[in-house]
């Protein structure tokens, strides 16, 4: 069972939507989160694209999200502590 927990409209360079999907991924993964972009039609290239993240998973992304923000959107590397 999974559960839409929100969608950020038009973003990225195509204007797509990012939807924000809850799930059980088993008793090793426990609960998770799927970031999914594109809609997937026949009508043009825009499959769509996921991941999967663990909580912990996604406590890491935010970190670094974090970080990049924080530095005005810097293209330097940003390292992970």
């Amino acid at each position: 069972m999974s559960t839409e927990l929100g969608i950020i409209e038009n973003t990225g360079v195509k204007g797509g939507d990012l939807q924000f999907t809850h799930f059980w991924g088993g008793g090793d993964k426990g609960r998770m989160i799927q970031l999914t972009q594109g809609l997937g039609t026949l009508l043009g290239n825009d499959e769509p694209g996921y991941i999967h993240l663990t909580v912990e998973d996604a406590s890491r992304v935010i970190k670094i999200l974090k970080k990049w923000i924080k530095s005005g959107a810097s293209m330097d590397k940003i390292e992970e502590e």
